[in-house]
């Protein structure tokens, strides 16, 4: 099959319909790729996408920004908005930097064969940081992982002394 937006490009077309659901999906995928990523892995991947998508509708919902009229002023919901990403942000990547990092590394990260930029890791600290919170294994860990990170910096502890994990 053929995809075109600015030039013809070969694709896969997977066609998945689980009899939950009211209507299929289609997904795209490079030509070839079963032979790499099995198809049901795909889908796999992409129900995991999807229910992050679903999450963002739903934090937008509860957060006040879905629906919003332009007679209404959004600049204090957005201002929230702002407010609580950037607290998530910056606590997922003291997690991802912290001694709970080097459990999550272990169990989830592959190195690189030859370092790149001084180092052989893949993962960013945010990216593990979120890996330590979303991954069912490590919800143990998280918790105990949040709860140390809450209480020093309730404690006024300098957030930068926090991460002992180096990048």
């Amino acid at each position: 099959m053929l995809y075109q937006a600015t030039r013809r490009e070969p694709v896969d077309l997977i066609v998945f319909h689980d009899p939950a659901f009211q209507e299929p999906w289609y997904l795209l995928v490079p030509p070839d790729s079963a032979t790499r990523v099995p198809t049901d892995l795909v889908v796999a991947l992409y129900r995991q996408r999807r229910h992050i998508e679903l999450t963002f509708r739903d934090w937008k919902t509860h957060l006040g920004i879905r629906g919003l009229r332009l007679a209404v002023d959004i600049a204090p919901r957005l201002e929230r908005l702002l407010l609580a990403l950037t607290v998530a942000y910056t606590l997922a990547v003291l997690l991802g930097a912290g001694p709970a990092a080097r459990r999550v590394r272990a169990d989830c990260e592959i190195l690189r064969a030859t370092p790149r930029h001084g180092t052989r890791r893949r993962l960013s600290a945010l990216t593990v940081g979120i890996l330590l919170l979303s991954l069912a294994r490590f919800a143990a860990l998280a918790a105990r992982a949040l709860t140390r990170l809450l209480t020093a910096l309730a404690r006024g502890l300098p957030a930068a002394t926090l991460a002992v994990c180096p990048p």
